[in-house]
């Protein structure tokens, strides 16, 4: 951006009328060698048009003659396209493509509730229906559940064997892939790369009331991490995690919670066991599932590279299941597939924090009877 912003002081100079006097730059020679240095490492890369063009300018500085001038120089790196990436929240015109935003993330174009269009954050690669190319998939060829190619097989049946909470407590549940909250996407259990929706649920309480938290199954708590910053009692993030029996992993985490005393990363657990507290006063919670495929081992749950993303209300024991079912929340009713997300998808209405957050409303949540 710097070279531009020159340039275009140079020709309001020029329409002005202003002469470019001519000066002996010999010190500010070796200072903008050293600045071109600066720029060539934020290019990132020793190829391409822009880094050779840096090169380019830095050899006319150096073998330029003591009297040459400012406005000989200046060109060169005038002419270059901007290294600069996309800015979160700018205009773009074609829903969902995508590109790359700062610090390499990648970048979504979606929808505002204004019907403006702009870029947003995502948390994982270009969402595509055949599966992407980023940890899990691994080629051609059959097996998986859904899956194609190589793809490790996800296990079947039951994850969670205890009720994790008091369901006298829960008021409403947001429904797998709702547009409640922020975006929370990732590789489903198809292998498909989904973006741009919340593939977890959010648990409202009555009163903004705190909730005791148990151990779904017999494991460990894997990862206590701090929740992200930015609004009050967040919390922490924990993860309870046991093995699948054919060498993966399942985490259960838990968002916005308060561990115990004692609690630790390693810390054994018990079925049905109180670990934690849910952070207090919040109007809700929120917990998901998520299958780490053989060979990876732990991964941070906050980073969603390797990781792949299941409803825990999908999981559940038979006995779990019915008490769910006995207040109204079914596999029906609270899972909303992919193909009706894409069909309709999230409205963004805030990107904050490299968070994209979504309009919601009553369709979003199933109300607890």
């Amino acid at each position: 951006m710097v070279a531009p912003v020159v340039s275009n002081g140079l020709k309001a100079r020029r329409e002005k009328g202003w002469a470019m006097r001519r000066v002996s730059i010999r010190p500010v020679r070796r200072a903008l060698v050293g600045l071109l240095a600066i720029v060539a490492t934020a290019c990132g890369s020793t190829a391409g048009p822009a880094a050779t063009a840096v090169s380019t300018a830095a050899a006319a500085i150096r073998t330029a003659d003591a009297t040459a001038t400012a406005s000989a120089l200046i060109p060169a790196l005038a002419a270059q396209p901007s290294a600069t990436s996309v800015q979160l929240g700018s205009p773009c015109t074609t829903q969902g493509a995508t590109t790359d935003g700062p610090g390499g993330a990648r970048l979504f174009c979606a929808t505002a509730p204004d019907g403006r269009m702009q870029w947003v954050f995502g948390n994982q690669g270009p969402q595509t229906q055949g599966g992407n190319q980023g940890p899990q998939s691994q080629g051609g060829g059959s097996g998986g559940t859904g899956g194609s190619g190589s793809h490790p097989i996800v296990p079947t049946g039951p994850v969670i064997d205890t009720l994790p909470f008091d369901l006298a407590s829960v008021t409403q549940i947001s429904k797998y892939r709702s547009c409640a909250g922020h975006d929370y996407s990732g590789q489903d259990t198809d292998f498909k790369s989904e973006t741009l929706r919340s593939m977890k649920h959010y648990i409202y309480t009555r009163g903004e009331a705190s909730l005791k938290l148990s151990a779904p199954f017999d494991g460990v708590i894997a990862w206590i991490v701090p929740e992200f910053a930015g609004s009050a009692n967040t919390g922490f993030r924990v993860v309870v995690e046991k093995s699948d029996g054919a060498g993966g992993l399942w985490d259960v985490v838990f968002m916005h919670v308060e561990p115990l005393p004692g609690m630790a990363v390693g810390t054994s657990l018990r079925a049905g066991q109180q670990f934690a507290n849910t952070s207090a006063p919040r109007l809700n919670w929120d917990f998901g599932l998520l299958w780490i495929r053989p060979g990876l081992g732990q991964q941070d749950p906050r980073k969603f590279g390797g990781l792949i993303f299941e409803s825990p209300l999908l999981r559940l024991s038979p006995a779990v299941a019915a008490q769910f079912a006995a207040r109204g929340v079914t596999p029906d009713s609270i899972i909303l597939s992919a193909a009706a997300r894409d069909a309709s998808p999230c409205v963004v209405y805030e990107v904050r924090d490299n968070v994209t957050y979504f309009q919601s409303g009553p369709a979003d949540v199933v109300t607890l009877r």
